[in-house]
């Protein structure tokens, strides 16, 4: 399995200038609804945590959270001008070297990363092809509890997602966008371990926190045993 073809196109979608203009966005009025909701339920697990932001654009996230007492957080995305963007809030907020920085596909480097207490995906889930497999990296790499949000099943929903396509296509672009079922989405990470502890949505955004059972503990990855 590899997204190679799918992730570098990303770049022509997610390029300096929408990077920019959400940075400008962001700074005017703060997160977008969606990410307020996502953030809501984090805010008091952000004391001392460990953050892993999947495809975190601009790193709203991040700069949120570091205002609750995040320690540390880690961005991977396959957008290299949102991570220059990313970076450059985070030095300019004061909170650069607590914050790394990562450009790649997250599934297939997900074992490069430590574990963290939260793991968060904003309007990721729609940009990968193949959910099994990054849910499951997701669900390895988060201690406590992963948080998505992602598109709602709607006619409109369905309907405009198509017409982006058919816009990539003509473009010669492998980006897609995906419209992934949430029955599917809360399946896998019960089977994984986690249960939904809040939802909430928006016109267009589902919004959930699943977190970790407490009877079921992740394994040691290679390089944290003992």
């Amino acid at each position: 399995m590899t997204c190679c073809g799918h992730c570098q196109d990303a770049e022509g979608f997610f390029n300096d200038w929408t990077a920019r203009r959400e940075l400008r966005r962001y700074r005017r009025k703060g997160p977008t609804k969606s990410t307020q909701l996502l953030l809501g339920p984090l805010r008091p697990d952000a004391g001392g945590a460990t953050l892993l932001d999947v495809g975190g654009g601009i790193g709203a996230i991040q700069h949120e959270l570091f205002g609750e007492g995040l320690a540390e957080a880690v961005q991977v995305d396959a957008s290299s001008p949102y991570l220059a963007v990313a970076r450059k809030e985070a030095e300019r907020s004061g909170h650069g070297e607590r914050a790394a920085f990562v450009h790649g596909d997250f599934v297939e480097m997900s074992g490069e990363f430590s574990r963290a207490d939260l793991v968060t995906l904003d309007r990721v889930i729609c940009c990968y092809p193949y959910l099994e497999a990054l849910l499951e990296a997701s669900m390895d790499r988060a201690r406590r509890v992963v948080g998505l949000v992602y598109p709602r099943e709607r006619w409109g929903t369905r309907m405009a997602m198509k017409v982006g396509n058919f816009w990539f296509r003509v473009r010669g672009s492998a980006f897609r966008l995906y419209l992934h079922s949430p029955d599917r989405v809360g399946a896998l990470l019960r089977e994984g371990g986690f249960e939904l502890e809040e939802r909430a949505h928006t016109f267009i955004w589902r919004v959930e926190i699943y977190r970790r059972t407490a009877g079921d503990r992740p394994r040691p990855s290679r390089g944290e045993e003992g």
